[in-house]
């Protein structure tokens, strides 16, 4: 009983579907104008294309279910390598330029080591 709460509270438009197609069987058997077997008869076969029909549309969503899974997945990952790239190429250039900084101070003299004293401010 509990799963049926679940099904209501997340899908209303399904749960209303099926209760209308219950409330429409039921009207449909008490004013019937046919005996009961024929009418009981003609019940069962619907009920055996339903559950066909129904596990055609279960079939084919599961397949969609997975290749959209399966599609999310692949591009997951190459976002990820993608990102992991950009971030690499950042981090290197990052390094190179600090690098190149370096090089320039260090190269450049500096006031205080030529061996002339520092003003005083």
């Amino acid at each position: 009983m509990g799963r049926i709460a679940d099904v209501h509270g997340r899908h209303p438009l399904a749960m209303g579907i099926l209760t209308g197609t219950a409330v429409g069987a039921c009207l449909g058997v008490l004013f019937a104008p046919r005996r009961g077997s024929e009418t009981r008869k003609r019940m069962g076969e619907g009920v055996g294309r339903a559950k066909g029909t129904v596990g055609d549309w279960a079939h084919r969503s599961r397949g969609a279910y997975v290749a959209t899974r399966d599609r999310v997945v692949k591009s997951a990952k190459g976002t990820s390598q993608y990102v992991k790239g950009v971030a690499e190429a950042v981090t290197n250039k990052a390094h190179r330029e600090g690098d190149a900084a370096l090089r320039k101070v260090s190269s450049s003299p500096s006031p205080g080591l030529s061996g002339q004293p520092r003003k005083a401010i």
